[in-house]
């Protein structure tokens, strides 16, 4: 019965949004702003059942990769008061 187990979410092709969030390690409503402004497709099966696809995360953190040697210094950002 080991063929009818569900895909762990490192197998799956796609991903819940929770899943998804994990991964690229951002919160849950940050990856639903992105795929509603449409940076990340999606798959949607009803309004509230929403998957992103594994290669499409991916390949977004490929494309958003720093290419730094270097981090900035902390507290570079100017304060606005």
């Amino acid at each position: 019965m080991s063929g009818d187990a569900a895909p762990s979410p490192a197998e799956a092709i796609l991903l819940r949004m929770r899943e998804g969030a994990r991964i690229l390690a951002i919160s849950e409503r940050l990856l639903w702003a992105m795929v509603a402004r449409g940076e990340i497709p999606a798959v949607r099966y009803s309004r509230r059942c929403v998957r992103v696809r594994r290669a499409d995360l991916e390949a977004w953190a490929a494309a958003h990769a720093s290419t730094r040697r270097d981090p900035l210094p902390l507290g570079t950002r100017e304060q606005s008061r």
